[in-house]
């Protein structure tokens, strides 16, 4: 949104209105060397809306966004409560329409809460997470007015409790029609007059209270429970239809002032009535322009943003009112439904009225008039100390999340979906698919959608083994130096969790395997395992490095492995890229990563190889776990399937683009495959430093395509030279004992065959031709 990073300042002095006894919950107190009784920030709010009101014009125009904590009186005296919160907030001095101001605000609420919202939603069992509740302060106030209660808070605020209590729909409401079609079940007519008789004697028997405690009058209470009586409690789930039924309510108390229709004040009241209703649904109209329309309102979900969580409806709640009154005329909240409602459960019974709501984690609105409180009056945020400042008050949106209450969510959610799952769910023979080790991920206490911030685990080939403890030690430290963040001891924080999982060797490690090892990785995400040998890094100075998969279980047949240099150990990790899938990784919250070469750039993943070995009566494939009664030879059967593996699957991996070993091209021709094949065949045999004697023999092998032939071996030879390959001065190359690879296409038989040429040509061997060689057909 374009927000920028600004702070509010730490410190403002205490108001007066402020009350100075002890009641806990309240902002947090502290006297400076003057004496001077100053308050800490109990919001995010608060301490900028001075700033911006003591800012004059240069606050007048800001878009801005903060991250910090926040502090209250301790229940028990002492050092504050903190909690974390965000706040974004946007100030204009424009007021020509500020309903695209708070519109927006409303579409950094939705993105925000895509954070928690469900990955992966049934179409039977659409389960939305949250839904908004609003109101207009103005609307309201006039309502009050109009209904003649007196001017004085604590009847006030009993009046709008009664409001919001009766009036606004809950999620309960809201069920029934997010349900899928086949699974709705209507309600019988004599259970909905049953409930509105129910309404009836509550709003009678709450108006009574009023009465008896706050000295309401009787013509008030009058118009309150015609109001209420005319088919306002609740409101429609839809939010049109609630204002217009609350438009029908306000009609019905017109008719009772028809005799003091003529009074300006009443007449005022009205107005402002319906100026508030129109707004309000001129900022409904504007958010489903914005992708922001209601799941009860049927419309389709895929239609909607990804990057946007669609609230499930909107409440209109015309007794809401924050506490601490910073935000007036538009204020909204944004509440959790709790997941327990969607789930097939037996606890969902015992789920008690605490949030009968939902849980808040964010809200917002307008801060116009705290604002003007602040404003100082006279000269200010000026340098022209003889003139008077009038400066006008901005428009001031903004909205804060509680960012403790949003990560709590999302365990609790995790929690209850693992125990919805079926308790013989077989995790093994769905190791391949990332919904087991979803579940495993959850099991573990991980279920953020971030990866953790370790990047590599340090093993050995027994895995975190005492006796290699020292040699990984010493690889971690040159991680640790360039700036890569490694794990090496069982006794670590990222380890201590599973260790208490195993029995007996808890203190060395032994117990787990270096497979147990990749497989925990691809669990908690970590992309990396470096295996310290320590013959090989005694001797070479070389570590085997591993990439796992964030989102599947390691098969161990064949690891993606390549052995790295201890000093270029870091950088190899550090040039890695994670490879986003748009279409699916945004889904999931996943995300891979390959190993690259110095030289950067993107890459895709590994191709996976299937690996056939061909015995003298036998052959075996790497998809299959081999053993002892398989063959006697197994080892070596084993060792060359994964050491064919990797070399084959490199060399896959280089046909995507050049790197510092290989080179790649691509060639088409308007030749049919046999003839291109016999072509590639005879250019690696022959050619060494350029495709020539090749040509000759080619041309006379096939007079009708002499042209064409000519053509390539001009193609191929400066290909060759322009990567360094076949020097034309005759000195020794760099790139001897290396490779161009050349994917030829037949354009007629649309089929590709591969061409592999180097500096020294490992097929020009004696090759026998038989009599019938030079037949060719």
């Amino acid at each position: 949104h374009g927000a920028v990073h600004l702070k509010s300042p730490l410190l403002r002095p205490r108001p007066n209105s402020l009350s100075r006894g002890t009641d806990a919950g309240g902002p947090a107190e502290m006297m400076n060397s003057r004496g001077n009784i100053v308050i800490l920030p109990e919001d995010l709010t608060g301490s900028f809306a001075r700033a911006v009101a003591r800012g004059g014009t240069a606050t007048s125009n800001v878009k801005r966004y903060d991250i910090g904590r926040v502090y209250h009186k301790s229940l028990t005296g002492g050092s504050p409560r903190e909690t974390l919160e965000a706040s974004f907030d946007i100030t204009s001095e424009h007021h020509s329409d500020p309903l695209n101001i708070e519109a927006e605000s409303l579409h950094v609420l939705a993105s925000a809460m895509s954070i928690i919202s469900p990955q992966q939603v049934s179409q039977s069992d659409a389960a939305p997470l949250w839904y908004l509740r609003l109101t207009n302060t103005r609307l309201s106030d006039a309502l009050l007015d109009l209904f003649a209660v007196p001017n004085k808070e604590p009847v006030r605020r009993e009046c709008l409790n009664l409001l919001s209590k009766h009036m606004s729909p809950t999620y309960a409401d809201a069920l029934p029609h997010m349900q899928h079609e086949h699974t709705r079940r209507p309600r019988s007519d004599s259970n909905i007059i049953d409930d509105k008789e129910l309404v009836q004697r509550k709003i009678a028997d709450g108006l009574r209270a009023i009465v008896s405690s706050q000295k309401l009058p009787s013509s008030a209470k009058h118009r309150l429970e015609v109001f209420l009586r005319s088919g306002c409690c609740p409101l429609p789930i839809h939010f049109n239809e609630a204002l217009t039924a609350l438009s029908a309510g306000i009609g019905k108390i017109r008719a009772l002032d028809s005799e003091t229709l003529g009074d300006p004040r009443r007449l005022k009241r009205y107005d402002d009535i319906h100026r508030s209703i129109a707004d309000l649904r001129a900022l409904h109209k504007l958010m489903a322009k914005m992708g922001l329309d209601c799941l009860v309102d049927g419309n389709n979900r895929e239609k909607s943003r990804q990057s946007l969580s669609r609230p499930a409806f909107i409440c209109l709640d015309l007794g809401l009112r924050q506490r601490r009154k910073h935000f007036s005329q538009f204020y909204f909240q944004a509440l959790l439904i709790p997941p327990i409602l969607f789930m097939k459960s037996k606890s969902k019974n015992n789920f008690t009225s605490e949030f009968s709501k939902g849980l808040r984690v964010a809200e917002g609105g307008r801060y116009d008039d705290l604002v003007r409180k602040y404003r100082p009056p006279g000269n200010f945020a000026s340098a022209l100390t003889t003139f008077y400042t009038n400066a006008p008050i901005p428009i001031c949106v903004g909205v804060r999340f509680y960012i403790l209450k949003m990560v709590e969510s999302i365990y609790e959610e995790s929690h209850l979906a693992l125990q919805s799952l079926p308790a013989e769910a077989d995790l093994n023979r769905s190791s391949s698919d990332a919904m087991a080790v979803e579940i495993l991920r959850k099991s573990l206490g991980h279920p953020l959608l971030y990866s953790t911030s370790v990047q590599a685990l340090v093993a050995s080939a027994n895995g975190l083994d005492a006796s290699s403890a020292s040699d990984r030690l010493v690889v971690a430290s040159h991680l640790w130096a360039d700036g890569i963040s490694a794990e090496w001891s069982p006794q670590s924080g990222v380890m201590s969790r599973l260790l208490k999982m195993r029995g007996k060797d808890e203190e060395t490690g032994s117990e787990w395997s270096l497979e147990d090892l990749c497989g925990f990785c691809s669990i908690m995400k970590v992309p990396y395992v470096v295996i310290v040998q320590p013959h090989l890094l005694r001797d070479k100075g070389h570590v085997r490095l591993r990439h796992i998969m964030c989102d599947s279980v390691p098969s161990g047949n064949s690891p993606t492995e390549t052995f790295v240099p201890l000093d270029s150990l870091a950088t190899t990790i550090s040039t890695a890229r994670p490879l986003e899938d748009q279409n699916n990784e945004q889904a999931d919250g996943s995300q891979s990563l390959t190993l690259e070469g110095t030289q950067g750039g993107s890459r895709g993943p590994r191709p996976k190889v299937e690996c056939i070995y061909i015995d003298h009566d036998q052959f075996f494939s790497n998809e299959k776990q081999l053993s002892k009664s398989d063959t006697t030879n197994w080892k070596a059967v084993m060792k060359g399937l994964k050491s064919v593996s990797q070399r084959s699957e490199a060399y896959l991996d280089s046909l995507t683009g050049p790197t510092r070993d290989h080179g790649a091209a691509i060639i088409a021709l308007n030749l049919s495959f046999w003839i291109l094949r016999d072509v590639g065949t005879t250019i690696m045999r022959q050619s060494q430093s350029s495709t020539g004697s090749a040509l000759a023999e080619l041309t006379e092998r096939y007079p009708k395509h002499k042209k064409v032939l000519k053509t390539l071996s001009m193609a191929i030879d400066s290909t060759m030279k322009a990567n360094g390959f076949w020097s034309r001065n005759g000195e020794d190359s760099e790139k001897k004992g290396q490779f161009m690879n050349f994917l030829v296409h037949s354009k007629c038989g649309d089929r590709f065959d591969l061409i592999s040429l180097g500096e020294d040509s490992l097929l020009n061997e004696p090759v026998k031709i038989g009599k019938h060689s030079k037949k060719y057909h």
